[in-house]
This record gives C-alpha cells, sequence and structure tokens, in this order.
C-alpha cells in the first residue's frame, strides 16, 4: 500500500501552517498588547466607531485656537483610551499598570454624554478599511458593551477578517505561497492584524487582490472568467480605498498575458475599467473628505506641498535622499516589527534572520511549470519601487511642513501590502535542485515561522509587564 497520504499529512503546507499560526499568535497579540498600544489605535478607534453610527463623513470643530477635525462621540471613549494608555507610549520605562487598566474598563459608554473628539488623520479614512471593526462597535454598541470591551470586540473582528483574506490570498496563488505566509506572520504584520487599525484590512485586502492576478496570470484556467473579473475590480476598488497610495497596486492587473483576457484589445479595455473604477472611487472620497482635512502639523499643507514640489522638484529630491539615508535603517526593522509605539524594539538578529528567510523562500519557493519572465519580475519590483516612493510623496504632502528639507513620519508598516510584488523579483532565479523546494528547507521555514512571533511576544511580554 503507498504511504503517500500518510507523508503528506505531516508535510509542511504554507495554508496548513497558517491555519496554524495565524489563529494563535494572532489571539496572543491581540490580549496580550495592552489596549491602544498600537500605532494611532485610539484615533482608528474613534473612526470605526463613528462609521458604526453611520456617520461617514467627519467634520471640523473651529470654535477653539486652531481647527480640529473629528466627530462628536461618547466621551467615554477618550476617557477611557486616556486611562487605559497612562504615559506608556514611547516611554520604555513605563509598564502596564492594573489599576488604571481596572478603572478603564469600568467606564460607561454612556452614549449621550457626547464630545468632540480629534482624530485628523483617520477621520480622512473611507469606510472600507474599517468594515470589520464598525460593524463589531454596532453590534458592541447594542449590547451596550463599555468602550474597553468595544475595543477588543472591534480588535476580534479585524483579526477574523484579515485571517479570512489572507488565508484566501496563500489558498488562491498559484506560487509564492511561502513568501505570503512568512510576510503575513511578520511581528508588525501580526500586531496591525490583531489591533483597531485600518491597517490590517489594507494588508489583507491587498495579499488577496496580488494572489488573484497571480492566478489570473498563472493559474490552470485558460482564460479569465467573468467572477475572477469581478472579484478583482472589487479587490481592486477596496485596495484602493483603503489608503490612497495603494491605488498603485491595480496597476498590477498588466501581468495577466492578454490571451488570457480575450486578446489586446479585451485585456486593453478590462485593465482601464479595473484601474479607472479603483482611481475614480479614491478621488471621489478624497472629495467628498477633504471637508474634514485639517494641517497635521504646524506649517504642513497638502496644496502648498505639491505646489511647491511642482515648484522646486529638487527640493523634494533633496528630501527623499536625506530621508533614504537617514531612515532607511528605521524603516527595515519597523517593517518586520517595531511594536508598540514603535518602543518595543525587536532583537537586530531576529529582524535579519526574517528578511534572510524571506529571501530563501523567494530562491526555494518555485512551482513547476509556472514561469514569473524578466519582464514581469521587473515590473513587480518596478510597481513596489513606485509604491513606496508614493508613499513617502504622501507622507512629505501630508505630514511635513512645506518646503521640509527632509521627510518624517514615515514607517516600515506602511509598505507591507508592497511586500509580495517586492519579494516577487526573486522568483526563477537559478537555484540548486536540491535546495529548491525541498523539503528540508520547508521544515526550516515552518520552524521558523512558529519561533519569530513566538520571540517577539516574549518582549512584548517584558516591555509591558515585567
Amino acid at each position: 500500500m503507498s504511504q503517500e497520504p500518510a507523508n503528506s499529512a505531516v508535510e509542511p503546507d504554507p495554508l496548513r501552517v497558517f491555519r496554524v499560526l495565524a489563529p494563535v499568535f494572532g489571539l496572543l497579540f491581540l490580549f496580550l498588547t495592552p489596549p491602544f498600544q498600537v500605532p494611532d489605535e485610539p484615533e482608528h478607534f474613534d473612526r470605526a466607531y463613528q462609521l458604526s453610527e453611520a456617520r461617514i463623513l467627519g467634520r471640523i470643530d473651529a470654535s477653539g485656537e486652531r481647527p480640529r477635525a473629528g466627530g462628536v462621540l461618547p466621551k467615554s471613549l477618550q476617557d477611557a483610551a486616556a486611562l487605559a494608555m497612562g504615559d506608556i507610549p514611547h516611554d520604555e520605562n513605563a509598564k502596564v499598570d492594573r489599576t488604571a487598566l481596572r478603572k478603564a474598563l469600568a467606564v460607561p459608554l454612556e452614549p449621550r454624554d457626547r464630545a468632540f473628539l480629534e482624530f485628523p488623520s483617520t477621520v480622512l479614512y473611507s469606510p472600507v478599511p474599517y468594515l470589520p471593526q464598525a460593524a463589531a462597535a454596532g453590534w458592541g454598541r447594542l449590547a451596550a458593551a463599555r468602550p474597553l470591551v468595544l475595543l477588543y470586540i472591534m480588535r476580534l473582528a479585524n483579526w477574523l477578517s484579515w485571517i479570512l483574506l489572507v488565508g484566501a490570498a496563500i489558498k488562491t496563488t498559484p506560487i509564492f505561497k511561502w513568501v505570503f505566509l512568512l510576510l503575513a506572520l511578520t511581528p508588525m504584520s501580526l500586531a496591525q492584524a490583531a489591533s483597531a487599525s485600518a491597517d490590517a484590512f489594507a494588508n489583507g485586502t491587498a495579499f488577496l487582490f496580488i494572489a488573484l492576478v497571480l492566478r489570473a496570470a498563472l493559474g490552470p484556467e485558460p482564460s479569465v472568467g467573468r467572477r475572477t473579473r469581478l472579484a478583482l475590480m472589487v479587490l481592486a476598488a477596496a485596495v484602493a480605498l483603503c489608503k490612497p497610495v495603494y491605488a498603485i497596486l491595480p496597476l498590477f492587473v498588466l501581468v495577466v498575458p492578454a490571451s488570457r483576457l480575450g486578446g489586446p484589445g479585451k485585456k486593453r479595455a478590462f485593465a482601464a475599467r479595473l484601474i479607472l473604477v479603483a482611481w475614480g472611487l479614491t478621488a471621489a472620497w478624497a472629495l467628498a473628505a477633504s471637508g474634514a482635512s485639517v494641517p497635521l502639523q504646524a506649517g504642513a499643507s497638502v496644496s502648498g506641498q505639491f505646489q511647491n514640489v511642482l515648484s522646486h522638484p529638487s527640493v523634494f529630491v533633496s528630501a527623499l535622499g536625506h530621508s533614504l539615508a537617514v531612515h532607511v535603517r528605521d524603516h527595515l526593522p519597523e517593517f518586520i516589527g517595531q511594536l508598540g509605539w514603535l518602543d518595543v524594539t525587536l532583537p537586530l538578529g531576529l529582524v535579519w534572520a526574517f528578511y534572510f528567510a524571506l529571501i530563501g523562500a523567494g530562491l526555494i519557493d518555485k512551482t513547476p511549470g509556472l514561469v514569473w519572465s524578466r519582464g514581469r519580475r521587473a515590473f513587480s519590483l518596478g510597481l513596489a519601487a513606485a509604491g513606496g516612493l508614493a508613499i513617502l510623496l504622501m507622507i512629505y504632502a501630508f505630514w511635513n511642513p512645506v518646503g521640509s528639507p527632509g521627510i518624517e513620519g514615515v514607517q516600515g508598516r506602511y509598505f507591507i501590502p508592497f511586500g509580495p510584488l517586492a519579494f516577487l523579483a526573486l522568483y526563477n532565479l537559478r537555484l540548486s535542485p536540491r535546495l529548491r523546494d525541498s523539503r528540508p528547507a520547508r521544515l526550516a521555514l515552518t520552524a521558523f515561522a512558529a519561533f519569530a512571533p513566538a520571540l517577539a511576544l516574549f518582549v512584548l511580554v517584558l516591555r509591558y509587564y515585567f
């Protein structure tokens, strides 16, 4: 009798590994990360609650010394967040105050006691990346949940939607399943997935869109059916509406061969529709939300910065060079995992080991018969680079004073949706057949995928509780 079924039961498989590790580590991050100890989580929490009340657009309060953007929400949301956060963010010696947490947990919602709450950056986000959190908040409000309980309900909904999206991406893509798995299980990705942040839905949607494009380009189906085309259209729009800079990702559809879309003419027509829908909806939302836009820092002006870049492009080029020279050493660790409010530093050895694992996975993760040409590799890498440049430009416009000599405020987590595209450059590079997709390599990747988040959690617990 053949022993193949028995062997396959223990053979490392990316989807199986994800289904085991992602729920376990996601829940651990969800409950071990103290409330609001994820970048901008208080603002994401407020925006999700605002949307749960069917208040789609934010507003500006001009009654004070400076205009404030946000909305009128239960004052208890801010009170609970302030109690739970304390002075922990950015103070590496501050630990979780259990007494303060109990007080925060005891704060009732009191939905009629309202005040203007300020969340100027997230109020500009479309409802799309908050669909799980807003739905959870709506259910929690009906159950009269307290603010801190609402936060954990939002985290759970976000985590579940991320697991479904990324799991579907790993199942869908015909190549690079190990790379998708490792990118999903970086400590930073897991921390975002287990928070109320909009980044969780953005990352999951981006991964699924890229995976579906790869399926359309390389899958066993000879042509792209109507269902797949519709799914690509919906995902492209969703990705673009998560953050405007991610509107570059829909261009990845251009790698799908014309033969699979009915010929060159039909390919151009489909790609044009998909891109125009994604970009058109993004532009429409930006216009609708512009009424709640205020400068995020003194001297910052979006229109002024763009005008300055167009008039003096050398200033932006200089700022870009300065940012890359000074901050790239920060962005690389942040991409893998700079947790908390960027004040939970993982061992540098773990960070570089993760990059080594990603490169190794990119080299060995080959699917027989499926070729990713040099042109496609170059296009994928170029699109990832364009996405990175767009992120730097948007942060420069929204966060930095007009004409600033550098670009401040960029974080490595912003680049996660472009991760699969960057590592696609490694596909098809020559490697010894003994190493390519070997069982020992898969076992090593599985072990590392479990070890890295475990070590990150250990560092997280030490930072906040001991």
